[in-house]
């Protein structure tokens, strides 16, 4: 459930930059490259808050079960060298 409401925020995020977006365009008097760049650039700065918000994780996933820590070079080159002996 939760997973759809944020669905539907990303969704909804999405209809919003297209009017803003549109607007960057139309308010710049530059070729329309630059005019696309800057609109995009300016479209990433606010969105990007907005996603943030969106797909921020309250708390971290429960796993099931850890997996162990790797060991280090020279733990692996001790425990050989024991073996070794």
């Amino acid at each position: 459930m939760q997973l759809m409401i944020k669905y539907v925020l990303y969704l909804l995020r999405w209809q919003l930059s297209t009017p803003i977006l549109f607007l960057c365009i139309q308010l710049m008097q530059f070729s329309s490259i630059v005019e696309t760049i800057l609109a995009n650039l300016i479209g990433g700065l606010i969105f990007f808050w907005v996603d943030r918000i969106i797909f921020k994780n309250k708390e971290a996933p429960k796993k099931e079960g850890t997996v162990p820590k790797p060991k280090r070079n020279t733990d692996i080159l001790q425990s050989v060298q024991g073996v070794k002996n």
